[in-house]
């Protein structure tokens, strides 16, 4: 079905936001050396962390009675303490990638409209 594609679209959108700024993240460090590596490890690391949080979801919850944020699925107020930060924790973790990568796209964009900004200038003066 195509109800889900405005959500693939923008899902697309932000990986390849997030994919376009990895150059400016890289560039400015001096020392490059095992900077793939580096990379890599925490490519691995995140998709470890949505393979467990998806994997868990799949087993723990039936299909009728998840969420449309699934996310959410884990957060229940009349839990426990552990229980409650775990789910707090897994219930936020969209807007902590969201706040953690909107600093990287923000400058990327700034930056890419500073570019455009002196491309048209110099085409309408002429230079």
């Amino acid at each position: 079905t195509f109800s889900g594609l405005p959500s693939l679209f923008g899902i697309s959108i932000y990986s390849f936001m997030c994919q376009h700024s990895l150059p400016g993240i890289v560039t400015p460090i001096r020392q490059k050396k095992g900077i793939y590596g580096l990379l890599g490890d925490d490519f691995i690391v995140v998709l470890l962390f949505y393979l467990v949080l998806s994997i868990t979801g799949a087993i723990a919850f039936e299909r009728s009675e998840m969420q449309q944020l699934y996310t959410l699925d884990f957060f229940n107020p009349r839990d426990s303490i552990p229980k409650l930060v775990v789910g707090t924790y897994l219930a936020l973790f969209p807007v902590f990638t969201l706040s953690a990568s909107f600093p990287i796209i923000t400058v990327t964009l700034r930056e890419n409209l500073k570019s455009l900004g002196k491309t048209i200038l110099k085409k309408w003066r002429g230079d």
